[in-house]
């Protein structure tokens, strides 16, 4: 029961936060321009659904390649870390 409550809190208090918010005239141009913007993208696609499959495709191609690229990265600095303790503990048998 303490879950639905605290859920409950997360949301009221969201949508009290976002009213407030746009209380503030510049964030309610702002969140009207980025609605219309988002609208007038969402009628393209609607109307194009191929360029919508091309570029989710090149969006997931560009996502994988970062992705791919970052785990790499960490693999050979993990490399170079084991190398080190290795290199650590081989200097601690010799004394």
């Amino acid at each position: 029961m303490g879950k639905g409550l605290m859920y409950k809190g997360i949301f009221l208090g969201a949508v009290i936060g976002g009213a407030l918010t746009l209380l503030d005239h510049d964030t309610r141009r702002g969140a009207k321009l980025l609605v219309n913007k988002t609208k007038v993208k969402a009628n393209f696609y609607k109307n194009h659904p191929a360029i919508f499959a091309a570029d989710l495709r090149n969006q997931y191609e560009h996502l994988s390649a970062s992705l791919l690229s970052g785990m790499n990265s960490t693999i050979q600095m993990l490399a170079s870390i084991e190398g080190l303790i290795e290199q650590v503990e081989d200097k601690r048998r010799i004394e």
